[in-house]
């Protein structure tokens, strides 16, 4: 069993919620049913199927929560199935809960009158007397989940309907589902416990973003919420933050858990923690930029260096090339110098300096 079962069944476990959830699903939140109304009972449906002459198969299911309510004229059992996630056959098992059930008390009915020896003839037979009856069993099936509900709500929604029943229909035994789609009730305000707080915030949609604005707007409704309400808020929303925070906090907060603030700090937290990742990769991305300016403006400078020292090589072999071809015609090296001041605008003694530089040794 997981977490959420756990929280929620034990939530539901309370007699103050099991009857407040009863009188706003099945009479519109009008106070017919009472905590002390309500009686624990065993959980575990069973049923003996034979098998084999010699070995009986047991059938056993596990209800989420069953009580007995009983106000003296009345008695009846009512059931509640948790459902997270959608199942596609929940109509099956729901029904199969009702009916264990039934034949829980007509097994219970039998044992009595076989211990009392009370019947006789066809009552004894079937170990059920005409006069005896059975207690009304009603299950709810609680719907959680953000998916739209999908599944069958009737028995013969699982039935084939490219085969027409047809005649057979008029024999035919249906089974409705008591679905109840807590995060789609028009009014929350049924309830009188905390279920009022946890289907206001299904309603309202999961999304940090969106929680926290729900929250905003009902300050006082979360501000003092009990501890088994805030542990199922915590796990049906997703919030295992959450737990934390309580922990924390336990002892502190006077007259309940204000849920809004525990959503406030961990906001507050989780925007350090983000300014802090944020101001890494800014810092990572201003580097890598002022490096790339950096590496321009280096090139740029490189690149005039690297032109100025190309630009001397091309004209020092300008120079020599004058010289040379100078003095293959004949030309004096007074001569030649005077072309260099002219052409390269040289000093004289620039001029005489690569003249004695390129000239062969021979002039």
């Amino acid at each position: 069993m997981g977490q959420r079962d756990i929280v929620l069944k034990n939530y539901l476990s309370d007699p103050s919620i099991f009857a407040d959830l009863f009188n706003g699903i099945l009479f519109g939140g009008k106070q017919v049913l009472r905590a002390e109304m309500l009686t624990e009972l065993d959980s575990t449906e069973t049923m003996v199927l034979q098998a084999h002459e010699w070995m009986p198969e047991l059938k056993q299911r596990f209800r989420d929560v069953a009580k007995k309510a009983e106000d003296g004229t009345r008695f009846v059992v009512l059931g509640v199935e948790n459902q997270t996630e959608v199942d596609y056959s929940m109509v099956v098992r729901s029904q199969l809960y009702d009916v264990l059930n039934y034949a829980d008390q007509v097994e219970m009915i039998r044992r009595e009158h076989v211990r009392k020896g009370d019947l006789q003839g066809k009552e004894r037979l079937c170990g059920f007397a005409k006069t005896d009856v059975l207690r009304p069993v009603i299950t709810l099936v609680l719907y959680y989940g953000s998916e739209p509900w999908n599944a069958a709500v009737e028995l013969t929604d699982l039935f084939d309907k490219r085969e027409p029943i047809g005649e057979y229909e008029g024999f035919l035994q249906n089974y409705g589902l008591n679905l109840v789609r807590m995060g789609e009730l028009e009014n929350p305000e049924i309830f009188k416990s905390g279920l009022r707080q946890i289907c206001g915030l299904l309603k309202a949609g999961r999304g940090k973003k969106r929680v926290k604005q729900f929250l905003d707007e009902r300050r006082e409704e979360y501000a003092g919420l009990d501890e088994a309400t805030f542990d199922v808020i915590k796990v049906l929303m997703d919030m295992p933050w959450l737990e934390e925070w309580k922990r924390s906090n336990r002892g502190q907060e006077e007259g309940g858990y204000n849920m809004l603030k525990g959503f406030e700090e961990y906001w507050e937290e989780e925007r350090e923690k983000v300014r802090v990742e944020t101001r890494k990769e800014l810092r990572e991305e201003v580097k890598a930029e002022v490096k790339e300016e950096v590496k321009e403006e280096v090139k740029a400078k490189v690149k005039a260096e690297v032109q100025a020292e190309v630009q001397k090589e091309l004209r020092q072999e300008g120079i020599k090339l004058l010289i040379q071809d100078n003095l293959e015609e004949g030309k004096t090296p007074e001569r030649i110098q005077e072309k260099l001041i002219r052409r390269f605008s040289l000093s004289r003694e620039q001029a005489e300096q690569y003249y004695n530089r390129f000239a062969p040794e021979e002039h």
